[in-house]
């Protein structure tokens, strides 16, 4: 049904080698090219620089191409005032691509969803299709599956489609979303993670999220900004990380 169209993953990126390779694989075969945005340095949030980035460059250059099946495009050199402008500068290079996905490190797409939101989009002609997310907290068998929050994921160039406005692409069960794995990290990356947030402004005042909530494994009311009631819940494996080094692991550390 979309075949016919030029589709682009665009990957802004600064840290994030635990799941990378696997979010680059979750959509490589719907995709026609992979835009690694990397920077050097955070583009939002503050820069504390007595917490090092826990991936090298070379660490996530080599896992992205690797993982790219030759169709990812390393972009670098750049720095960049926001995370906006680090993304737009994706947007520019995949000038050729009338639809694109915004792709994050430690986001993998159930299979067989990246194709029904395209769809979806086209079908509802919006602009933006925006997606339910499962987030996975201190293991890969725990998980807050009960996020209001539907970010947007699949984009269509207005120019190209006239298309406006968002929809939700409805989940038809608790597993066909989004996998989102940025609080099943070892603890130096989820710091770091925190430490350069874009809702930084946003986090909670009436504790120490990351010693109070994330370190002591709290299950109930997990949320950084405190906004929505995360509680974490037994999932079944999904086959997404059958030989991930974190399988198996109670808590990840």
């Amino acid at each position: 049904m979309f075949e016919q169209y030029r589709i682009a993953a665009i990957l802004p990126l600064l840290y994030g080698k635990s799941f990378l390779s696997d979010a680059i694989q979750s959509v490589i075969d719907i995709v026609d090219e992979v835009r690694v945005i990397y920077s050097p340095v955070p583009c939002h949030g503050a820069h504390i620089k007595s917490i090092p980035n826990p991936d090298s460059r070379d660490e996530l250059f080599h896992s992205a191409l690797r993982a790219g099946a030759g169709k990812t495009c390393w972009h670098e050199g750049t720095i960049y005032q926001t995370e906006a402008h680090q993304f737009n500068a994706g947007l520019n290079h995949a000038a050729l691509c009338p639809i694109y996905i915004k792709l994050d490190c430690d986001e993998i797409w159930q299979p067989g969803l990246l194709q029904s939101a395209i769809a979806f989009g086209l079908e509802k002609q919006v602009r933006e299709v925006r997606v339910t997310m499962r987030h996975y907290w201190r293991s890969l068998t725990r998980a807050i599956c009960h996020d209001p929050c539907t970010p947007g994921r699949v984009f269509f160039r207005p120019e190209r489609f006239g298309f406006n406005g968002s929809d939700v692409l409805s989940s038809r069960d608790n597993a066909y979303r989004v996998h989102h794995y940025g609080y099943a990290q070892p603890a130096d990356v989820v710091k770091y993670k925190m430490s350069i947030h874009y809702h930084a402004p946003e986090f909670r005042k009436d504790c120490d999220w990351f010693n109070d909530i994330f370190l002591t494994n709290r299950q109930v009311d997990c949320h950084p900004c405190g906004q929505v009631e995360w509680t974490a819940e037994d999932v079944p494996a999904q086959g997404l990380l059958r030989h991930h080094p974190f399988v198996g692991m109670e808590v990840i550390e």
